[in-house]
């Protein structure tokens, strides 16, 4: 079975080298964060249905949206047919558009968005 979370993580990390990607929020945000957690799908047999969720986090709320926006349109353009070591990622489908989402510091911004990932 393919590890989305992983996949995704990695698949990130490439993309914007410059921010950090992870399943955790560090405790102090300087610059540009992503969170990536798997919180639901379906397995069957060897295609798997994950859905993901991925979060940014920025020092404003302009920055925050465009790395949002910049992470769909990786996650929605660039990965579906990539090949990894983890699996292939058939489709990628938005289930819910990035979206302001409350954050317990108010220094920093947060948007998300939740995406359906189709791989083998």
């Amino acid at each position: 079975m393919i590890d989305a979370e992983k996949l995704v993580l990695d698949w990130l990390t490439g993309e914007f080298p410059s921010a950090r990607v992870s399943t955790e929020v560090p405790a102090t945000i300087a610059g540009h964060v992503i969170r990536v957690l798997r919180i639901g799908g379906a397995n069957r047999f060897v295609v798997d249905r994950a859905v993901v969720d991925v979060d940014c986090w920025a020092l404003t709320r302009i920055a925050a949206r465009a790395l949002a926006e910049s992470v769909r349109d990786s996650m929605c353009f660039r990965l579906p047919g990539t090949v990894t070591a983890a699996g292939g990622v058939s489709a990628v489908t938005t289930i819910a558009a990035p979206i302001w989402r409350p954050w317990d510091n108010t220094n920093v911004r947060r948007f998300g968005a939740t995406f359906q990932l189709i791989t083998r």
